[in-house]
């Protein structure tokens, strides 16, 4: 490369051609239905919550309303990562070049700030009405609101970035706590006007940093430390994208859950048949696998006890049902290579005895699961025999029909 600024538009459009990549492949058009969905729910959700704190609860709920606000905002400060596009080999031009790097380390720290900005500045503005509401804050305070968590966002990056220069920083946890703690304490005491507060001290903080990376700007760089940040964001990106594609970069482990052998054993008993005993503990014990299913367990479980709307249990419980089963089925190709399984002879018949055997085990474990939270949210009565039994027969309806019409086009 001529110049560094060069080295950073290959690789940055290299970044951009990967996620437009992965992009095109998660964002299809199924996910995109289950996605409008999931918005339409979080959208009614918060129309709920919002209705729900416009009654006279201003004395019971402020302290708890508060609290939550710290934590989420201080939590969302820390969100991103600079895009500082290293790799190991950099080492071998970072005498030759020092000064430039200082260039290109701010460029992409800078560049690292749009996303978790907007992220943070959208997030502050769909949690400010609570207060609003719930607080009886004047709405005008809602700039302010977003200026403050945008000034903590800023701190943070600002951070990373001078410690490229050795400079003493929080760190992410500490700036988690300190700013939600910090935060909870000018409500508590100042209410609305504690906002004013907290710019002031977050302006004053941004300020430090900026006097003392100036103060050291001819300092010795921490070359070692921009690598491994970005050899961080590089593996969380491909983490996120791991949980709905398949990702090259990234290694599958396979491990032994000792707390599952008990079920594994019971599930396996004496079935002779080969295929089901492979997909069994590709489900049980290969992350990639496991994860789905567990994952969209938690997240569904979670989503039902934020909601008392029948139609949107349902609707959960179902896009729960069918995300699991389509990115549990590709499965039925994993072992395809393996040398053991070229050798048997195929037999169609036991291949989809064996996938719906094991697909109705695990659907089976979210519909108990689901179930369970549905009771807790509505009570035991006529609707939750009703929801159960629909969920049961969505179930068989997928498995004993899809699964046959999914392998048949696989052909």
């Amino acid at each position: 490369m001529k110049n560094l600024t060069e080295l950073r538009q290959k690789r940055l459009q290299s970044l951009i051609k990967e996620m437009g990549k992965y992009g095109r492949l998660i964002f299809n058009d199924h996910f995109s239905v289950i996605l409008f969905v999931i918005l339409g729910f979080f959208m009614f959700f918060y129309r709920e919550q919002l209705v729900v704190l416009q009654g006279d609860h201003t004395t019971v709920l402020k302290t708890p309303l508060i609290l939550f606000m710290g934590i989420m905002l201080g939590v969302l400060s820390t969100y991103g990562r600079p895009i500082w596009l290293m790799k190991a080999a950099d080492r071998s031009y970072v005498y030759p070049r020092g000064a430039e790097w200082r260039r290109y380390w701010l460029k992409g720290t800078l560049l690292g700030l749009i996303i978790p900005l907007v992220l943070n500045g959208l997030l502050a503005s769909l949690i400010f009405p609570f207060a609003a509401t719930g607080l009886n804050w004047d709405r005008q305070f809602i700039y302010l609101w977003v200026l403050m968590q945008l000034l903590a966002v800023v701190l943070y990056h600002m951070q990373m970035f001078s410690r490229i220069f050795a400079i003493r920083t929080i760190g992410k946890n500490y700036q988690v706590i300190l700013y939600g703690g910090l935060l909870v304490v000018s409500l508590v005491l100042l209410g609305q006007w504690g906002i004013l507060v907290m710019i002031a001290l977050l302006a004053l903080a941004i300020g430090y940093y900026l006097f003392v990376c100036y103060q050291n700007r001819q300092a010795w760089l921490d070359f070692d430390y921009t690598i491994e940040v970005d050899a961080e964001r590089t593996n969380v990106f491909y983490k996120w994208i791991s949980f709905f594609a398949d990702v090259p970069q990234t290694q599958v482990v396979v491990k032994r859950r000792a707390y599952l052998d008990k079920l594994v054993d019971l599930l396996t008993g004496k079935n002779p048949n080969r295929d089901y005993y492979l997909f069994l503990r590709l489900l049980f014990r290969n992350n990639t696998f496991s994860g789905i299913w567990l994952r969209l367990l938690v997240f569904i479980f979670v989503m039902l006890l934020l909601t008392e709307n029948i139609y949107l249990i349902v609707g959960l419980g179902l896009i729960g049902f069918y995300l699991t089963l389509v990115q549990i089925l590709p499965m039925v190709h994993y072992y395809d290579a393996n040398p053991f399984q070229r050798i048997y002879p195929k037999n169609q018949s036991h291949l989809i005895g064996a996938l719906q055997k094991v697909s109705v085990i695990i659907l089976l474990i979210q519909w108990l699961a689901f179930n369970i939270a549905t009771v807790i949210t509505i009570g035991l009565g006529q609707t939750f025999l009703m929801i159960s039994i629909l969920w049961l027969v969505l179930i068989m309806l997928m498995v004993y029909l899809y699964i046959p019409f999914w392998l048949h086009k696989q052909e």
